[in-house]
């Protein structure tokens, strides 16, 4: 018998997570990239991609900036997975110039089905 004193503990039911696959997401970095042509092509820049039991999770590519020197780095940041904590699920790109970091939009955000 339930007690109204003492709100249900159930959890409530899960948000339903897409699991982009690595093809996926570097088809979506492919339209902010200059002189990319294919998702093939950004494979060699990719500098980190991790995955848990669910799938990908993170997703860390660098290219040229626009200067000589600078570089320009796209992460992939799968909400919720319990590694990195993400709050949303997201890409973004950081600027760099000089080896500094100099600004950063966001490309996309994922709205999860809830």
């Amino acid at each position: 018998m339930s007690n109204p004193e003492f709100p249900s503990t159930k959890r409530p039911e899960a948000a339903r997570e897409t699991i982009r696959t690595r093809e996926e997401v570097l088809a979506l970095i492919l339209p902010h990239i200059k002189d990319v042509a294919s998702v093939e092509d950004l494979e060699g820049k990719v500098v980190r991609a991790l995955s848990d039991d669910k799938g990908l999770y993170f997703l860390e590519l660098q290219t040229e900036g626009e200067n000589p020197g600078d570089m320009n780095e796209y992460q992939y940041m799968r909400a919720g997975n319990g590694v990195n904590m993400a709050t949303e699920t997201r890409i973004d790109v950081v600027y760099y110039v000089d080896g500094m970091p100099c600004g950063s939009d966001q490309l996309a955000r994922f709205d999860e089905e809830k």
